[in-house]
């Protein structure tokens, strides 16, 4: 009996976090939240509930707000294996390994592996759960990556440059790592307002060597021929 009361706790627990539309950022350093982040996450199962497909109306939405790269569940306080991402056009203003620009897309119960050949490189990474915690981290230079679109079916492809990054930092949310414990020991770090003039002086600097004016965008990297 105990054991079907916590069952349906939990159920009518993760339905009134999925019911309302999230909008409140989880942080990692909020002591009272913060096991969100860093909790196993629960794969999602087809097909979507209405209050999932709710949720994850609300999660695109929040990306869209923030003019983010990418949020996960997690992120917005639900424990689902759910992403959605983009590719914006000014992406191009701080990164110059953009391939692609991308419309907002979701990704379910998302995974991806290394192409260790193709080796790694080291950028800058904040996170909207981590405003104190800034850095620069090394991440594969392309990944393969499988998952579900909201009608269930397979997903899969290959990512270079800024959306093998992008792809590793959301999916890894999914399963409950964040990019604040992977700083390059040898890098800065510290709060992204303490570092963002670090940063800004090396994309000046970089737009400079290019011929570019501080206010231009990158021009799209040349995708790698596999």
């Amino acid at each position: 009996m105990m054991t079907f009361i916590r069952t349906f706790f939990l159920f009518s627990l993760t339905t009134v976090f999925l019911s309302v539309q999230a909008t409140e950022l989880v942080d990692i350093d909020d002591p009272e939240r913060s096991y969100i982040l860093t909790n196993s996450i629960a794969e999602v199962e087809f097909p979507l509930s209405q209050e999932e497909s709710q949720f994850i109306e609300a999660l695109k939405s929040k990306v869209i707000e923030l003019k983010a790269a990418g949020l996960a569940a997690p992120q917005l306080g639900v424990t689902k294996s759910i992403t959605a991402f983009q590719v914006p056009e000014e992406a191009l203003l701080w990164r110059e390994d953009v391939t692609d620009l991308m419309p907002i897309m979701v990704l379910i119960n998302p995974s991806y592996e290394p192409v260790e050949s193709e080796g790694k490189s080291l950028d800058w990474e904040g996170c909207f759960s981590g405003k104190n915690h800034y850095g620069k981290i090394w991440r594969y230079n392309l990944i393969k990556y499988k998952g579900k679109d909201i009608d269930g079916n397979d997903v899969e492809g290959e990512a270079f440059g800024f959306l093998a990054r992008l792809l590793q930092h959301e999916i890894d949310h999914c399963h409950h790592k964040m990019c604040i414990h992977n700083y390059d020991p040898d890098s800065p770090h510290g709060s992204q307002a303490d570092l963002m003039p670090t940063r800004k002086i090396e994309v000046k600097q970089r737009k400079r060597e290019l011929g570019l004016k501080e206010t231009d965008y990158f021009p799209l990297m040349k995708k790698k021929n596999l």
